[in-house]
């Protein structure tokens, strides 16, 4: 039998192999541990460096957003500021350009009125004309059509002061006269007097019965104011003599005498058509205007404006009224030109500053 002899140094060598290998197998594990620790770290560390990513993020994302919604807001209000400022100063300039037409319009309608009276007062002094007997009726219709055609009017005349104790004397001038001043009106405003109805002239003052509403005789008064002339002229003889002041106007002709020498208009009231050849005028007036025309009564306001005769003293008194132009404004026709074509309509409010009620 072969025997084998481990010889004490072999034995050592072994075991020394053995706890190297154990050493080297703790040394790794703890390698390992360290290197697990590390990534643990590291995985860690990613994490939180990829959750504060996410939260600057977010947080970025949030105040951008918040940034983004206060500028819109900002602009937003900034815009609709402007857009009011810019419709405030639109709205003041139409309103300035609206009442500065409206003004003018107003201008345009009394200097009508004083051009037509300085005519009767250059007229009557040239022909040295005692009022209320003025007959210059020849002149004055080219003056008149040239009136009521630039300054858009429907016609034009004028009233004579006559007072009661010259009541018989300016109907015998009347009568002699009436005919003349009515035929020249047509020949000069159609060439004919196809127009004309000679008829029904009333040989009297004639006023307005505001009981019934009918045209009589007038009563006594201290004075009348019976029309005397009308360009475009009338279609018969009946409103001659008419006395307009008779129709509620007795305020206003008060106020047009105290007040000397400034126009007065009458309340705005429906047209009234005072006879044929008024509803004629009326009607081819207002076909001239723009808009659907369903009835003839549209707002309108009588004008009137003094004249004045030669003063009768050399005290520096006032000359005194001896008629007094009239024609009547039609508003439709006035307020149309002072809109632009893309507005419809207008809100005025007035102020009252004669302290009255």
């Amino acid at each position: 039998m072969r025997r084998t002899t481990v010889s004490p140094s072999t034995s050592a060598s072994a075991n020394d192999n053995i706890k190297s290998k154990d050493f080297l197998s703790e040394e790794s594990e703890i390698y390992d541990d360290i290197e697990r620790d590390e990534v643990e770290e590291i995985e860690k560390g990613n994490a939180t460096q990829t959750r504060s990513v996410h939260l600057w993020r977010v947080i970025a994302t949030l105040g951008l957003s918040i940034t983004g919604i206060c500028v819109t807001g900002w602009s937003y209000m900034k815009l609709r500021e402007q857009e009011k400022a810019n419709f405030v100063d639109a709205f003041e300039q139409f309103s300035t350009t609206v009442g500065q037409a409206a003004v003018d319009e107003v201008l345009r309608i009394r200097e009508a009125a004083r051009s037509f009276t300085e005519t009767l007062q250059a007229t009557a002094e040239l022909t040295n004309t005692t009022w209320p007997y003025y007959d210059y009726y020849h002149g004055l219709n080219a003056f008149a059509s040239e009136q009521v055609s630039a300054k858009n009017m429907e016609s034009i005349g004028y009233l004579t002061r006559v007072r009661h104790d010259q009541r018989e004397a300016y109907l015998d001038f009347q009568r002699t006269r009436h005919e003349e001043w009515v035929q020249a009106g047509h020949m000069d405003a159609y060439g004919n007097m196809d127009r004309l109805f000679p008829d029904l002239y009333q040989d009297d003052i004639l006023g307005f019965n505001n009981t019934d509403f009918s045209v009589t005789p007038s009563p006594d008064r201290d004075e009348y104011y019976p029309l005397a002339y009308r360009f475009p002229p009338p279609n018969s003889y009946f409103i001659v003599n008419f006395d307009i002041s008779s129709i509620n106007y007795d305020d206003l002709f008060a106020s047009l005498l105290s007040m000397g020498n400034q126009t007065l208009l009458s309340n705005i009231n429906p047209y009234i058509d005072g006879d044929d050849a008024e509803k004629e005028y009326h009607a081819q007036f207002h076909d001239r205007l723009p808009g659907d025309r369903s009835d003839s009564s549209f707002p309108h306001s009588f004008l009137f404006h003094p004249v004045h005769g030669p003063s009768s003293s050399n005290d520096g008194a006032k000359p005194p009224i001896v008629a007094v132009v009239t024609y009547p404004i039609a508003w439709d026709a006035s307020l149309r030109r002072l809109l632009p074509d893309q507005v419809k309509g207008i809100i005025a409010v007035a102020r009252n500053n004669c302290n009255q009620a």
